[in-house]
């Protein structure tokens, strides 16, 4: 993720960037989904235009970049001060020399991308992928399976999968359940209220290529 191996291509102003760094490999499955026509038609769309001068570091394509990298990872690594240096290795692998890697013009130049631009990406996104998907299972192309998909679609799986996925919840403040249940250990002690932790399974039997839910 975010690494590149078509720098000769790169554009700045282009969201082809984002692609390179999400998408390595053309072969791999739902490739054509992940267009950068698809994010600049929604830049337009709203009529987002910034960082067209020559010597401008942080274009549309390069803060949405900076943005979706701050998604992708955690900690400490998802701040703004991480993303900004992310774009500065970016353009300093590209030759180009940056003045400074302080996160103010980053901060603002995120500003100017309203959510409703990436609500609408992320839309066009899950809905091109399903109708891909929907074509692939259709039974109508199977001539045409992405051959990715059709060899492990091929490949025999027996036992059990369990998707797990970890909550929280807050309780009363009360002593018992500060004894019980203890509070966020990043906070002072004495805020905060006390968080119950959480596990859930859900739980698939699998069976030669086809899973089926075990209710």
């Amino acid at each position: 993720m975010f690494s590149f191996n078509k720098i000769s291509r790169f554009n700045a102003s282009s969201f082809q960037v984002i692609k390179d760094a999400m998408l390595q490999s053309d072969a791999l499955p739902l490739s054509e989904v992940v267009g950068d026509d698809r994010w600049q038609s929604a830049f337009d769309r709203h009529g987002i235009d910034f960082g067209r001068d020559e010597d401008s570091i942080y274009t549309p394509a390069i803060t949405l970049w900076g943005l979706i990298s701050q998604v992708f990872f955690k900690a400490e690594n998802r701040s703004c001060k991480a993303a900004v240096i992310r774009i500065a290795s970016l353009w300093a692998m590209l030759g180009k020399v940056i003045c400074k890697t302080s996160t103010g013009a980053y901060c603002r130049a995120r500003l100017k991308i309203p959510f409703e631009v990436v609500r609408d990406i992320a839309r066009q996104l899950a809905l091109s992928t399903e109708a891909a998907f929907d074509q692939q299972t259709s039974g109508e192309n199977e001539d045409e399976d992405h051959p990715v998909v059709a060899k492990v679609q091929s490949q025999l799986m027996t036992g059990r999968v369990l998707l797990v996925d970890g909550f929280t919840v807050t309780a009363a403040d009360t002593p018992e359940n500060q004894k019980e249940y203890p509070q966020n250990p990043s906070q002072k002690e004495g805020l905060g209220f006390p968080i119950i932790r959480g596990v859930s399974l859900s739980k698939a039997k699998v069976s030669g290529t086809v899973s089926e839910n075990d209710k």
